[in-house]
């Protein structure tokens, strides 16, 4: 998910993930009790005014939330 951070062309990028704890367990219990958890929100911070428009990440990887 891309929002913006205000109006000075900054936007978050959400990323929802799962920590490596959470992937072991998928791996080693395939069929689970039939849910994919994600267990982690991580979010970077891009200015699309940078690079004459094109963008550059000025914050990466900050994480916003762990299950």
């Amino acid at each position: 998910m891309i929002l913006p951070k205000g109006s000075n062309g900054e936007f978050y990028v959400f990323i929802c993930t799962i920590t490596d704890l959470m992937y072991d367990y998928w791996y080693t219990n395939p069929l689970g009790d039939g849910r994919f958890l994600h267990d982690l929100l991580l979010y970077n911070i891009v200015d699309m005014n940078a690079n004459g428009g094109l963008g550059k990440v000025v914050e990466k990887i900050k994480c916003c939330c762990k299950m």
